[in-house]
């Protein structure tokens, strides 16, 4: 008797701890539907469309696939007034998008952006298939017309501004900007259902002197930006670090550091002056700017010197900054009338790998910077415990 009331309380007790895991789990999912869900809102659909677009650029180590950011605006015809008809908009827009994403593969992003009346496209696809899309959608365009529930007739063509990567550059907001104004100027020339901006023109053997690239300055320089090279100043750099290093700490992530320093420096400033050593750091700096991501942070470190930070661990980010080095020595800098090949030389260390406080990552990344420099020039070197050591014993002692 005994050991049945037992088995049914057992019984009784087990189901009951099952159904109340079963319903933690439910809650559980439904609260981070929630969550998920409102973080979309509070992104926005421009927001999620420009995050699609940095994720499509991938990381500094990884050469991202090309493709093509299209802007989509729909040209109503007389016989509808968007003012006045917007039940008729509606249905109308509900169609379009129906229609764009049977023109795309399942593998492209189409987000509507209603504040704007147009539509984002990000494209797994380069320059010559994204012109042949966008034919077959004007084409589309004007042999089948929209019929909406009412029985009428819409011919709704198309304006669409393109740009394309890595023709048109690698900056997430740089080519979300071009489009935008490639569309503008599909809006001011009637005829043209699809302007594509000109291409940039090729890297010159010889890059230019300052006259060439100048440009008027902004009229307000932040105090977070060194008015010389237009990155992070230095000293604005720890607290930088220290955001990324605990947002990358809670999500159970890496980041690194790479310490970069540009060889014979002093030899430059004994020839070429002050105005020579500018001219070169900000040379330096816009290479650095094109070849890092938004998410990347850049930043000066010394005198003739700059520091990236990047969310990985150090074994890719070791590659990136062969990256950067190679792309620093391949663009020749003219100062004058004199083509330089700049080099320079780097240091990785990273979080969790080598330490979790920004001081002694950058103070490590200069160690193995320093290693690099003693091996050779355009060289990364990743951190070691051991270099610290080597350092330490290379250092004089005063005796008194």
């Amino acid at each position: 008797m005994f050991l049945q009331i037992f088995s049914v309380v057992f019984v009784i007790g087990v189901a009951f701890a099952l159904l109340t895991l079963a319903a933690s789990f439910l809650r559980f999912q439904w609260m981070t539907q929630r969550l998920h869900e409102a973080a979309e809102e509070e992104v926005g659909p421009f927001g999620k469309f420009r995050l699609k677009v940095v994720e499509a650029l991938g990381s500094l180590h990884q050469t991202p696939a090309p493709f093509s950011i299209l802007f989509v605006e729909p040209v109503w015809p007389h016989a509808i007034n968007p003012a006045t008809d917007s039940t008729a908009i509606q249905e109308a827009r509900r169609l379009l998008d129906s229609r764009l994403q049977e023109g795309l593969r399942a593998t492209d992003t189409v987000i509507e952006l209603p504040d704007e009346k147009c539509w984002a496209i990000l494209g797994e696809f380069g320059r010559s298939p994204a012109n042949a899309i966008v034919q077959r959608l004007n084409e589309q365009a004007e042999k089948k017309s929209l019929r909406l529930a009412s029985g009428q007739l819409l011919r709704v063509p198309w304006r669409i501004g393109m740009v394309h990567y890595p023709e048109h550059g690698p900056r997430a907001d740089a080519l979300i900007a071009t489009a935008r104004t490639a569309m503008e100027s599909a809006r001011n020339k009637a005829s043209a259902a699809c302007v594509v901006p000109p291409l940039p023109p090729e890297a010159p053997s010889e890059i230019g002197d300052d006259s060439a690239d100048a440009s008027p300055p902004p009229k307000q320089i932040s105090n977070l930006i060194d008015p010389l090279t237009g990155v992070l100043r230095a000293e604005r750099l720890g607290t930088a670090l220290q955001k990324l290093l605990s947002r990358q700490r809670k999500a159970g992530l890496g980041a690194s550091v790479i310490q970069l320093m540009i060889d014979g420096m002093d030899q430059y400033h004994r020839h070429y002056g002050q105005d020579g050593v500018d001219h070169i750091l900000k040379r330096v700096a816009d290479i650095l700017a094109t070849e890092t991501r938004e998410t990347d942070i850049l930043a000066r470190s010394g005198t003739s010197g700059f520091v990236v930070v990047m969310d990985c661990p150090p074994k890719p980010t070791l590659a990136a900054a062969q990256r950067l080095i190679n792309q620093i020595k391949r663009l020749p800098i003219r100062v004058g009338s004199v083509a330089l090949k700049v080099s320079a030389c780097a240091g990785v260390a990273g979080y969790p790998d080598h330490s979790g406080y920004p001081r002694e990552l950058l103070a490590f990344a200069e160690v193995a910077m320093e290693t690099a420099r003693n091996r050779g020039r355009s060289m990364a070197v990743g951190y070691q415990a051991q270099m610290l050591r080597q350092e330490s014993r290379d250092v004089p002692v005063d005796r008194f």
